[in-house]
């Protein structure tokens, strides 16, 4: 499966941060590749981009995301699975060049409407966060498929944790457009 995942920031930083391009205003576009093994285990590689004013576009980095799950054919009432995102990006974007997200995920997908909770734990491997440790930064999804047939979604992803400034900005998310 291929995914195209597309936000756009509407009041972001404008001016260099810390060392970080500013992201008012700016596009970002990720190519999520996802093959599943089989009913209980799937591995996913993104590949992050962004588009601003005055750097054009401009590769991010990479993550690779294993993901182990409860099958479907167990017919439990949510969605239970657990999955691990490593990865790097560029010193530009993330005050953290790598990282590690162990995410536990509880999902329901009802009609067309879809919830998650992710009580995430964040770990910082090179970086100005190291020194943090493990950190815990919950989110919730929720998203209405527009069209019954591989649809593109309205999404809004909610970082519950009022810390999480950058997933703050991505919040004004733009459709996912799924496709094989």
């Amino acid at each position: 499966m291929v995914e195209f995942h597309s936000n756009f920031t509407l009041d972001g930083s404008k001016t260099m941060i810390d060392g970080l391009y500013p992201t008012n205003h700016a596009q970002h576009e990720t190519v999520e590749i996802t093959h599943g093994f089989n009913d209980w285990f799937e591995c996913g590689f993104y590949i992050f981009t962004s588009i601003t004013e005055g750097q054009g576009w401009q590769w991010v980095g990479d993550h690779i995301r294993p993901r182990l799950a409860v099958p479907k054919k167990w017919h439990w009432p949510v969605g239970v699975s657990i999955s691990n995102e490593i990865g790097y990006q560029r010193r530009q974007y993330s005050v953290d060049t790598w990282t590690w997200e162990i995410r536990p995920i509880v999902d329901q997908r009802v009609g067309r409407w879809y919830w998650s909770l992710n009580p995430t734990l964040d770990r910082s491997f090179h970086g100005e966060n190291v020194h943090q440790g493990v950190v815990f930064s919950p989110n919730a999804k929720f998203s209405y498929d527009l069209s019954a047939r591989s649809p593109p979604a309205s999404n809004i992803t909610v970082p519950l944790d009022p810390r999480d400034r950058i997933r703050s900005t991505l919040a004004a998310a733009a459709p996912d457009l799924p496709g094989d």
